[in-house]
């Protein structure tokens, strides 16, 4: 009975030193931003990058002193510049800012070409990095390699499937792509050759729909997103007169309001976060996972427009399981925890879910 008490002590104490630990090391990491960016916006670069130095030198991370760092030593050193940024981009691979300073050094004035080279291979070494993939992708259309393009939104969306840009322009791409396809036979109808491509270029149109619908989901207001909604739906009418009817309703009805409000996951653990989710989209609850968040590390995942939302989460010391839905997550079965989300945050508001380690 000692021992066991003994143990159940020991535990508690440990747990309790690990939490006091990460408190007084995230406080630690804000005192550093604090003095980094204060020196900043007084126009004290080399105080600012003295700072931030320090602070990694003595393990407290944050993408605000590799941002200062690196933009310090961009111009005047950019080799090691970028060297700094790669590291940068390893610890922070989401990022955006970095991704923006990568495609800067990626820019060959006068050559789209060169241009478009440079940024692939940024992009292929920091697929998770949105931002690269859209420099990357942008360049390959001026190039008129669409192909490429293509390739590229689909990395991206293997990475976030609800990234935003790749959906909407993968699909105006695949739709240009297709319509001269269609301009081609559609005055050929009961040949060969129309029978044969009608059906490739109706799967090619709904393929366009798939992602206008996930796009629209994301950001129902989008003008672009309703333009080319409406365009695609009368198309299909066209090709598929029988579902006209339906058709045309889908294409008014874009521009419905639905309640809804911005995820964010706030990872305050002081450990790297594995987040699987169930949200509902279009009706259906679909599964997302997994999610990686370093430590401290905040970001924006989509709209969601249903007040319940479904999770499970881990980290080396901890995990958040729950009784409320199951899932099949690696080939087990995960218990969820259900969050509801009020009426007000659903108001076009912002709901933060905030995973903590718990006190013992």
């Amino acid at each position: 009975m000692k021992k066991l008490i003994l143990l159940i002590i020991i535990t508690i104490t440990i747990g309790s030193t690990n939490t006091n630990a990460q408190s007084a090391h995230k406080k630690r990491v804000k005192e550093y931003e604090e003095k980094v960016l204060t020196s900043y916006n007084d126009s004290d670069i080399n105080a600012a990058v003295s700072y931030a130095k320090e602070a990694l030198s003595n393990g407290y991370k944050s993408p605000i002193f590799y941002n200062v760092i690196v933009r310090s030593i961009a111009i005047s050193n950019p080799v090691e510049g970028e060297k700094m940024l790669i590291k940068a981009l390893t610890e922070y691979p989401k990022e955006p800012a970095f991704g923006k300073i990568m495609a800067s050094f990626c820019l060959v004035e006068g050559n789209i070409g060169a241009t478009y080279k440079k940024l692939a291979k940024a992009f292929a070494d920091h697929p998770q990095n949105a931002i690269l993939g859209d420099y990357a992708a942008s360049y390959a259309n001026k190039l008129g390699n669409i192909g490429a393009a293509l390739e590229i939104y689909k990395k991206m969306l293997d990475s976030d499937a609800n990234n935003f840009n790749a959906l909407l322009y993968s699909s105006i791409l695949i739709f240009n792509r297709t319509v001269p396809i269609y301009n081609e036979i559609k005055d050929k109808k009961g040949t060969a050759q129309y029978t044969c491509k009608i059906q490739e270029i109706v799967t090619k149109y709904k393929e366009v729909k798939s992602l206008l619908e996930r796009a629209h989901e994301i950001d129902p207001d989008n003008e672009d997103v309703n333009k080319e909604l409406k365009s695609i739906n009368k198309c299909l009418s066209c090709l598929n007169p029988s579902n006209s009817e339906a058709s045309d309703e889908s294409a008014n009805n874009v521009h419905t309001p639905k309640k809804r409000c911005k995820l964010y996951i706030d990872n305050s653990t002081g450990e790297e976060l594995n987040l699987a989710l169930q949200v509902e989209i279009n009706g259906k609850r679909e599964t997302k996972y997994w999610y990686t968040f370093k430590p401290w590390e905040k970001s924006y995942m989509f709209y969601v427009s249903n007040e319940r939302i479904y999770y499970y989460a881990k980290t080396s010391t901890h995990k958040w399981s729950g009784k409320d839905a199951l899932m099949d997550i690696d080939g087990s079965g995960k218990g969820l925890i259900r969050k509801i989300i009020s009426e007000e945050k659903m108001d076009n508001g912002v709901y933060t879910l905030t995973l903590k380690i718990p006190k013992e």
